[in-house]
């Protein structure tokens, strides 16, 4: 399908002169044009133009202002007044990226994945970016159907659960569509057919964090609570988890989720603090930050002496590791997650036909090889927790005073 503009061409006519050539729209798009010119039996010269329209020349276009009168003086320049030349103009291209996000988890999809994807939107003319969030891997397959239905030149999937999106993805793959992976599934990306996979390397992550809990004295089994039904990812998190912390063993264990906070601090409640308000762990992680703003107001309610390190980041997450209450949290970067996806679905959807054309097979992984995006995650902690609450939320309200009149 073609968007079309209208441009506006004034004639410039010289006596001699006949022109063919493009007309360029400022949004890109380009048209043919040529330029009829006769002689007529009064000594006057009539000018109009015609328009290619693919197969054909079109039907010409008087200008109002046609005519270079008889006896014109030779060598000057005389202009038509305007017409109206209808510019095609492509489509946008379609790049959908498809999120396994969960009602209520806006902190991490909504405001930071997707907030970056829209950004990156802006900044790349000729492209519309779509983002949409399945709960459920069948609703996602479906979103990415829809996709690839719509014309979509590039995808991108996060792989909580990658089984259920394994045939739509490869059946883009094998359409010449362009597929990129990112957040869970840095195991599972190169089975569907991801050419690229942009994370945080999980297992190795949450090794790092069980470290981390040993260097801060935490002792006693520790627990890594899963805020999804099934998401490889935060399993591998817990796997990690369970390699780096050697105080103590890891017990995993599921609660309700984003979607029901209240229910999910009951959960926590009940598993981390016993009848007596004894604490059943030395320490807790989540795998998400309202989550861990759940255990936290738990540990407050009950008094109870348990660690807490969290996964992302939220206000009240910063504001608890500035003030000792939470140890740490690791950032997964959502922010970089989009901007990395959609800038290796640009330049793959650009390299990926010239390598088939050029080298004439027809598997591009051969060249390319499919390799992951790893980012660093970022780390909170109570030396660096002020200054980011300065540089994300623009504030630390701990400093903030109220200046009161005595008068």
């Amino acid at each position: 399908m073609m968007k079309s503009r209208l441009m506006w061409l004034v004639l410039g006519i010289g006596l001699t002169a006949a022109v063919m050539g493009s007309v360029w729209a400022a949004t890109s798009g380009e048209v043919e044009v040529r330029v009829n010119a006769r002689h007529l039996e009064d000594g006057r010269v009539e000018v109009a133009v015609q328009q290619h329209d693919g197969d054909s020349w079109g039907d010409r276009q008087r200008p109002d202002s046609r005519f270079v009168p008889a006896g014109a003086q030779a060598n000057h320049w005389y202009s038509s007044s305007a017409v109206s030349i209808e510019v095609p103009v492509p489509e946008d291209e379609l790049f959908c990226l498809v999120t396994h996000a969960q009602p209520g988890d806006d902190g991490f999809w909504t405001y930071k994945f997707e907030a970056m994807a829209h950004r990156w939107d802006v900044y790349h003319d000729g492209i519309t970016v779509q983002v949409m969030h399945g709960a459920t891997p069948q609703i996602q397959a479906e979103m990415l159907q829809q996709c690839l239905d719509d014309g979509a030149t590039a995808v991108g999937s996060s792989l909580a659960d990658p089984e259920p999106l394994r045939d739509v993805l490869l059946s883009a793959v094998d359409a010449g569509i362009t597929v990129v992976t990112f957040n869970s599934g840095l195991q599972d990306y190169q089975s569907v057919g991801s050419s690229r996979h942009v994370s945080v390397n999980e297992p190795e992550t949450g090794r790092q964090v069980g470290a981390l809990l040993v260097e801060r004295g935490v002792t006693g089994n520790v627990a890594c609570v899963i805020h999804e039904a099934r998401n490889v990812g935060l399993d591998e998190r817990c796997d990690g988890l369970e390699e780096g912390y050697t105080n103590g063993s890891i017990e995993r264990f599921h609660v309700t989720g984003v979607g029901d906070i209240e229910a999910t601090k009951d959960n926590l409640r009940e598993r981390l603090v016993g009848e007596d308000g004894e604490p059943l762990f030395g320490g807790v992680v989540t795998l998400n930050s309202d989550i861990g703003s759940a255990a936290l107001a738990v540990v407050r309610e009950t008094g109870a002496d348990i660690k807490i390190a969290t996964f992302d980041e939220n206000r009240e997450v910063l504001e608890a590791i500035r003030d000792g209450e939470i140890l740490f949290s690791v950032d997964t970067v959502p922010q970089y997650q989009a901007f990395y996806a959609l800038s290796s679905m640009l330049q793959l959807a650009r390299t990926i036909p010239r390598i088939l054309e050029l080298y004439k097979v027809d598997d591009p992984h051969a060249l390319l090889s499919q390799l992951p995006v790893l980012l660093g995650p970022r780390l909170y902690t109570s030396d660096n927790a002020r200054e980011w609450l300065q540089t994300v939320y623009g504030t630390d309200r701990s400093v903030i005073t109220t200046e009161v009149d005595d008068n």
